[in-house]
């Protein structure tokens, strides 16, 4: 969720028209990093037919605004991969330069994938230490399975020493020796 804020808001301060949807259904994250109210949100306009424009948070920073998830549905999956959820996201793509869809983890929970099959392209961000290769192999995998066009990865929660040595807790120094 940090990532595709931070990415939405860099977007946005490069003078794109900017949208982040929190699709995390199970345990929403967006909202509380801006500060907005949740409960009329992405769950609003797929189960109740709320118009998009009733439920969007407009201009939350300049050229960002702000779609949150809205009340937690019993069937996040099932909410997601509907033909609502297809008819917003052409909405989305319409109206804006840039769409960040935040999802739940992949490995985890089929909702990440069940959307993956329907966006241009998504980015796998790994925490360090937390997912395992067990754990990143099958999210791969379920993404390759919905035909994902993985265009990249990101690792967060990466640690350095004071110099900056360290890299994904590779140290620099044990092959090139202090400088």
């Amino acid at each position: 969720t940090s990532f595709s804020i931070n990415l939405a808001m860099a977007f946005a301060r490069a003078g794109h028209k900017t949208i982040i949807v929190d699709l995390d259904l199970r345990k929403p994250r967006v909202h509380r990093a801006f500060k907005i109210n949740t409960v009329k949100g992405l769950t609003s306009i797929l189960a109740a037919d709320v118009d998009f424009d009733r439920v969007v948070q407009k201009n939350v920073y300049e050229n960002l605004d702000v779609l949150p998830a809205g009340i937690r549905p019993p069937n996040p999956a099932e909410l997601l991969g509907s033909n609502a959820m297809q008819t917003l996201l052409e909405t989305l793509k319409e109206n804006y330069d840039v769409v960040i869809l935040d999802s739940p983890p992949v490995s985890v929970f089929t909702d990440a994938a069940v959307i993956a099959g329907k966006v241009d392209a998504a980015l796998y961000v790994v925490a360090l230490g937390v997912a395992g290769y067990n754990e990143l192999s099958r999210g791969i995998d379920s993404l390759e399975k919905v035909n994902t066009n993985i265009i990249g990865f990101a690792m967060m929660r990466v640690e350095t020493d004071a110099k900056g040595r360290e890299y994904y807790n590779y140290k620099y120094s044990y092959y090139y020796g202090d400088r």
